[in-house]
């Protein structure tokens, strides 16, 4: 009897004679200037919501993967992957990711063409972006050493571009007051720096990712990571995964408390981004995960209420290690769904 996204009903609602119609709700009401504390009450009053129903089996699911990155997005004058329906070039690129999936599928390939396929696909991109596959690559074809010497350049170069406080600046010519250090760019480089201190032992990367948090220590929201996209201040939920990374791995390296409850603070941040039900005729809408609540700077559209799940899946992977260290809430069994 009402219209979606409308406020008031758009025709009579027709009730049955001799049937009962019972409306409920729970109103939670506190003192808080903090988003968390109804996210927790939510849990508590109705616990956690099985995910929708499975699209595709998994094996479909690869097989739809395949054909996605082998044909659709490819380009091959670029020799990358088109990550946007724009024709803009700027959207088609190298991913490691991509070719991450693509090469996994190669090694379960039963049928030789489609193995040689992927791995002739791998390999033009990798060609086409100058030779570079990335340290996840260097596992599967080698060239560690290169590989692992790149990486460390980069990373040296973001220990050389840390500000006193401990934070970064966007690093991006097209915005204003570059000199500003945001939390979703430090989180983000904060998280690059310790995972690689955790891995190899990098001192140095160490230390700049200790800075790091020392300056996240004082901020509760998560946001301020794709400033060309939203304003430096929207709430982000890839911001929110960067810091659990980043918090999660210093509590690995230290073993101090606060730094894991540091992380789990940020996963309970990184929850009001989740859809936890659904409308009656969607239930894909269960755990299905909006990037920012904010509307974007390029065509001024909101981001309300829109889909983004690579975002959820960025986010999912951290809850399913800090998962394995916290057990306050069943952030694996959120993770999964």
């Amino acid at each position: 009897f009402m219209d979606e996204n409308s406020l008031t009903a758009a025709r009579p609602y027709q009730m049955t004679a001799g049937r009962e119609l019972r409306l409920e709700c729970n109103v939670f009401v506190r003192e808080s200037v903090n988003v968390i504390d109804c996210v927790r009450e939510h849990f508590h009053l109705n616990g956690i919501i099985p995910p929708p129903p499975k699209a595709r089996d998994y094996k479909k699911s690869v097989e739809l993967d395949i054909e996605t990155y082998l044909d659709r997005a490819w380009s091959p004058k670029h020799g990358a992957w088109a990550h946007s329906s724009s024709a803009e070039e700027k959207w088609t690129f190298y991913s490691e990711l991509v070719a991450l999936a693509l090469w996994r599928a190669s090694l379960f390939a039963k049928d030789a063409a489609l193995k040689a396929r992927l791995r002739g696909c791998v390999e033009s991109a990798i060609a086409a972006h100058g030779a570079v596959g990335g340290l996840s690559m260097a596992y599967f074809r080698g060239n560690f050493a290169t590989e692992l010497d790149l990486a460390k350049g980069r990373l040296d170069k973001l220990v050389a571009a840390q500000q006193p406080d401990g934070g970064w600046a966007a690093d991006d010519a097209t915005i204003r007051r570059r000199e500003k250090p945001l939390v979703g760019v430090t989180a983000e480089n904060a998280a690059a720096l310790l995972h690689s201190g955790l891995l190899i032992g990098d001192r140095h990367h160490l230390e700049a990712g200790t800075r790091a948090l020392r300056f996240l220590d004082g901020f509760d929201r998560p946001s301020g990571l794709r400033v060309w996209d939203v304003h430096e201040k929207s709430p982000d939920l890839l911001a929110a995964a960067h810091l659990i990374a980043a918090y999660l791995d210093l509590y690995r390296v230290t073993s101090n408390p606060a730094r894991l409850e540091r992380a789990v603070y940020w996963a309970w941040a990184g929850l009001p981004f989740v859809y936890l039900w659904h409308a009656h005729n969607r239930e894909v809408m269960r755990y299905a995960t909006v990037p920012f609540f904010a509307v974007t700077l390029m065509d001024k559209k909101p981001w309300f209420g829109v889909a983004a799940q690579w975002n959820g899946l960025t986010y999912a992977r951290q809850l399913w290690h800090l998962g394995r260290y916290d057990r306050t809430a069943r952030w694996h069994r959120i993770g999964r769904s």
